[in-house]
């Protein structure tokens, strides 16, 4: 009840701000830190949590302890006013760095003033990174960084843990601008220190990272993978905001999968988690995702519902990069609903945020959404511009899925356009990036995968299970010894009895199948008998026909012998044509005559064939000619020789030397020969 009423006291106070600012703009400011100032102020009144950690605050007599309570209000407000947590992040760090703590000889005090101020630098960097300032964020890491390296001389364990974390955000910002290299860069730093240390929370989150840079290259099964440890992890350590993340993730495979009934199931999981712990930001994370669900169920106003509710929670904490998907996703409901106009206002919204992010894939991904509905639209130009672009920064950036749309929406737009040849061939590039992300091998992988994780947690639970019956029989065991000795007694006698029916069952056995043996053996005499007779006759009918193929042997030899006969003749009717076709070439010396070094490199098909060369000096100048005529063998040598004896008629008799004449004439003068 509390939780409500704070959230229609936000919602009251943001529309009021909103009418201000359209009116006054001079006293936004202003009024902007009036209305932050209240909304803490009643926030503290009605949450529970906020006023304990305000009470421990006012009692608390150490910095460490308070620069921790400052922490701790920046999480609380982070999923809520993103303002207010960078405002509480900023005093913990400003305490950090006036704390004596931090001039301390004792090492332990001062690790630990170093660590906090790790910390909240970097807290500081996660909420620019949500307000979509990625260099600011980044800036902010690289001074976490800084600090986390000094700790390493003191306290290598935990100098190590706010390494990992400064690498792993780094790679986030990376990531954030479709950096794929340098994030998986980082995120492997992250990893190898957190495996030294044994960080298993810190590891959980590693690994869904690296899962999400595989989803979004369009590696569904490398993510997946990754998600599956992530989530195996979480669930060891009972961290549900570990076990949300790798839920909403694994959702999104088979989402994009098109397993869309495992992705809800997947998706619902994490959202019970996300709205159980007040995480907003995940809520609308999974609002979004369900949304897209109920898009490809076709249920619009369902999926439009959801992705509403979305847009309204990024609004509210300020997340750009998720009102940048809620508009996109809005978009594509209106496509589909036919409200092209609107359609294409949003997609533009969602276009200049990720922009203004650098994020890369997705604007590829709006320049797509763009181009198809101009296809709609019949603005087929305009469209592949927008494919091109959406192509271009999918190549650049390496992602597969990306550039399987591109490709398809590309093919779509040259087929209308006309340009069926490069359509052709977007359609190709198209089909291969599909086989590479939706292989039916890839499917199976998934549903192994599936199958893996939910054996995985059975075994777990079997484990538990194990452990506790252990437990229970040392408790036990003293109880049931004698009974135990008896059950001996009882299972000796039983498995004796079995054993000896087990023997005269077996006897039996042989007997009757000795039996049967000896009557199988008298009707195999038998049938050999009746074989035996067969194959006589049979014999006799092989004889016979040995004695016509002897016959026929001798006929197909006459027949052998008289094609060879042919052949040679074949042959050296060939053969004297080949002396005749090489005997209207012309000589290399004339050739010498002109160029000091030359050679002739000549290997036709056939011994006879359609390729010539021919020269000639006409009034002191050298005509060339390499021609190829149509056909091989016999046929294309008379060509040549043709083409050979037109030419020595039009070049040297005519004194004709214009390759465009001689060609002309060459072409009238086999017309007329042909006819």
């Amino acid at each position: 009840m509390l939780l409500f009423i704070e959230e229609v006291f936000y919602v009251i106070i943001s529309k009021v701000f909103k009418i201000i600012v359209s009116t006054i703009k001079p006293l936004a400011f202003v009024i902007l830190n009036i209305f932050c100032f209240c909304n803490i102020l009643f926030a503290q009144i009605i949450n529970p949590k906020l006023d304990s950690l305000w009470n421990k605050y006012n009692t608390s007599k150490h910095d460490t302890t308070r620069i921790k309570i400052y922490i701790e209000l920046g999480d609380v407000y982070k999923s809520k006013n993103i303002d207010s947590a960078l405002l509480y992040y900023q005093k913990a760090l400003q305490l950090c760095e006036n704390s004596l703590f931090a001039k301390s000889s004792k090492i332990d005090e001062k690790v630990k003033i170093f660590s906090l101020k790790a910390s909240s630098t970097r807290y500081i960097g996660v909420v620019y990174a949500s307000k979509g300032d990625n260099d600011k964020s980044l800036e902010f890491y690289l001074k976490s960084l800084n600090i986390s390296e000094q700790i390493i001389t003191l306290n290598p364990i935990e100098g190590k843990k706010n390494m990992a974390a400064s690498y792993n955000n780094i790679g986030l910002v990376h990531q954030n601008k479709s950096d794929y290299s340098q994030a998986l860069e980082f995120y492997f730093k992250a990893i190898k220190l957190r495996e030294e240390i044994n960080d298993k929370e810190g590891l959980a989150s590693s690994y869904n990272n690296m899962g999400n840079i595989h989803s979004q290259k369009g590696d569904y099964d490398n993510a997946l993978e990754y998600y599956f440890k992530s989530l195996k992890i979480a669930e060891e350590i009972n961290n549900n905001n570990g076990m949300a993340s790798s839920y909403n993730n694994i959702g999104i495979i088979h989402d994009n999968k098109g397993d869309y009934d495992k992705a809800l199931e997947f998706y619902t999981k994490s959202f019970k988690i996300r709205k159980e712990s007040g995480d907003k930001n995940g809520m609308a994370n999974t609002y979004n995702n369900i949304g897209s669900i109920f898009m490809y169920k076709k249920n619009y106003n369902k999926a439009l519902e959801h992705y509403t509710k979305a847009l309204e929670i990024y609004e509210e904490v300020g997340n750009k990069s998720g009102m940048a998907r809620s508009y996109n996703n809005i978009g594509i409901i209106y496509e589909n609903k036919k409200y092209f106009n609107k359609a294409l206002n949003v997609y533009f919204k969602s276009l200049k945020i990720r922009k203004d992010l650098s994020a890369y894939r997705e604007i590829a991904l709006s320049y797509n959404n763009i181009g198809n509905l101009y296809l709609k639209q019949g603005n087929n130009i305009e469209a592949k511009n927008q494919q091109l672009l959406s192509l271009n920064i999918a190549k650049k950036i390496g992602a597969k899925v990306q550039m399987y749309y591109a490709y398809n929406s590309l093919a779509k737009c040259d087929s209308a356009l006309g340009n069926f040849k490069e359509a052709f061939e977007y359609y190709k590039l198209y089909s291969q990036l599909h086989d590479s992300v939706f292989s039916e091998q890839s499917n199976e992988k998934v549903a192994s995968l599936n199958v893996f994780y939910e054996s995985e947690k059975k075994q777990l639970q079997i484990e538990k299970l194990e452990k506790q019956k252990e437990l229970d029989n040392q408790t036990m065991q003293k109880q049931n010894a004698e009974s135990h000795k008896q059950q001996i007694i009882i299972w000796f006698v039983i498995c004796t009895l079995i054993l000896v029916l087990i023997f005269l069952s077996v006897m039996y056995k042989l007997f009757i199948q000795k039996k049967k043996a000896n009557k199988e053996l008298a009707h195999q005499k038998k049938q050999i008998e009746i074989q035996n007779h067969e194959l006589l006759r049979a014999n006799e009918e092989i004889n016979t026909q040995k004695d016509e193929i002897e016959a026929q042997r001798d006929i197909v030899t006459n027949q052998k012998e008289h094609i060879e006969e042919i052949h040679k003749k074949v042959t050296d009717s060939i053969n004297y044509a080949t002396r005749l076709q090489s005997s209207i070439l012309p000589e290399l010396k004339i050739l010498e005559e002109y160029y000091s070094e030359c050679f002739i490199l000549f290997k036709p098909k056939d011994k006879v064939s359609g390729d010539f060369y021919w020269w000639a000096v006409v009034e002191k100048q050298l005509v060339i000619t390499v021609a190829d005529c149509t056909g091989h063998g016999v046929p294309g040598a008379f060509m040549s020789m043709l083409g050979s004896s037109l030419l020595r008629e039009i070049v040297v008799k005519e004194y004709m030397t214009n390759p465009a004449i001689i060609l002309k004439r060459l072409r009238k003068e086999i017309i007329n020969s042909l006819k």
